[in-house]
């Protein structure tokens, strides 16, 4: 790749590649005024965080008033991995306990910290297998369960966790899980599941961890926050990814209780989290979701892919289920025999690829088509896609039917 502009990028050769994949680049590839904040910035004042300046203070507050009254504090870092990192110490701190409930196939970030308590890694050959201070729930999942998404689906998954963490009553720490669940292949939480284990980890003194680095900032359209489309209030909220359109900066943000318990342990001290450049990005990207109504288009422009992606569905049979919310999607591959369509999915991927099309596949069997673009994907882009991938199925020397 050579450069790059809203959901589009550009390589060496000349061609011209619909990105419909890069979710860390939330108000698209190279926005300008993403681009300026950060020129006249870093020609202006660069320091590490010893110091009080306008960009951190400004960002703080601006971002803070897009949570709930009670998440009213801070603290900045360089990535999501690092803001996982910070969430579960700051956790473990205030609960003065140790253990950790994670979602299989959740994951958190690539410290070591972070890959304790992801089953993401944790569980692959040589991820060193699950730590003893971490509780494992399942996946909860509605497609494939036979259980229905109206409140059904979440008290059967609820009750298999609280099952899990009955005998370790008043040990647990915190539960950390994403809205949706990513690498899991994109699987939104059935309706009434966090209200639920959030009740439980609160009662047992623990806290609950909002891991937004994926979805958060609009990208769900209905909900700038992920949490909010479950009617919670998580106690931590991780933040990464997107928060900088490409720049490194990410964030925890919680609570004053939980904040203040953090005092009394060692100084926590990021040298480049919260510098002036970063700031300035943040509130840059802030700025250009509120101007240009990004939220409001990824909800209009996602139920339009969604519906074009369902219609396919109807048309072929290996796509077995579509699900997400905005410009968070998943595309789950199945083969005839019901089978997870792994080698399936790969190929579209690959196909896509050269038609210049950029996707990526998750999931346990790597089956789940993800598409996660920049919020400036317009339905013309979800045109250009849901066609593609009609004339990849549609292929006579592929049966990707019958396909194993």
């Amino acid at each position: 790749m050579y450069r790059s502009a809203f959901q589009y990028m550009y390589d060496t050769e000349g061609n011209t590649y619909l990105d419909a994949y890069n979710n860390i680049m939330i108000v698209g590839h190279c926005h300008p005024s993403v681009v300026r904040a950060g020129q006249r910035t870093m020609a202006r004042l660069n320091t590490n965080t010893r110091y009080l300046y306008e960009e951190i203070l400004s960002y703080s507050e601006r971002l803070l008033e897009t949570f709930p009254r009670e998440l009213n504090k801070v603290f900045l870092v360089n990535s999501g991995s690092a803001a996982s990192d910070l969430a579960l110490r700051l956790a473990k701190c205030h609960a003065a306990k140790e253990k950790i409930a994670v979602l299989e196939h959740g994951y958190h970030g690539n410290t070591q910290t972070g890959i304790r308590v992801s089953h993401y890694k944790y569980a692959a050959d040589g991820g060193g297998g699950k730590d003893p201070n971490v509780i494992q729930l399942p996946l909860p999942q509605v497609y494939g369960s036979n259980l229905t998404d109206d409140g059904t689906a979440g008290t059967y998954f609820a009750n298999e966790a609280l099952r899990l963490l009955v005998p370790e009553e008043h040990k647990v720490a915190a539960f950390i899980a994403e809205p949706i669940v990513g690498c899991g292949g994109q699987v939104p939480l059935p309706k009434g599941y966090l209200r639920s284990i959030y009740q439980e980890i609160r009662k047992q003194g623990g806290v609950c961890i909002s891991d937004e680095t994926q979805v958060g900032f609009g990208r769900l359209g209905e909900h700038f926050w992920g949490f909010e489309a479950y009617g919670v209030v998580p106690d931590l909220v991780v933040l990464g990814k997107p928060m900088g359109n490409g720049h490194p900066i990410g964030a925890v943000v919680t609570t004053e209780a939980i904040a203040r318990s953090f005092e009394s342990g060692p100084e926590f001290f990021s040298s480049f989290g919260g510098n002036p450049v970063s700031c300035a990005i943040a509130e840059a990207v802030l700025e250009v979701i509120q101007h240009e109504g990004l939220q409001e288009h990824a909800r209009m422009v996602g139920d339009y892919l969604k519906n074009r992606l369902l219609a396919l569905q109807k048309e072929f049979p290996v796509i077995a289920d579509v699900r997400g919310s905005g410009l968070f999607l998943g595309v789950e591959i199945r083969t005839a025999d019901g089978s997870p369509g792994t080698e399936i999915a790969k190929e579209i991927k690959n196909q896509l690829r050269h038609m210049h099309i950029l996707v990526s596949t998750d999931g346990p069997y790597d089956q789940v088509l993800k598409i996660k673009p920049p919020l400036t994907f317009a339905n013309r882009d979800a045109d250009q896609l849901c066609r593609a991938i009609k004339v990849i199925l549609e292929q006579d020397n592929y049966d990707l039917a019958k396909k194993k």
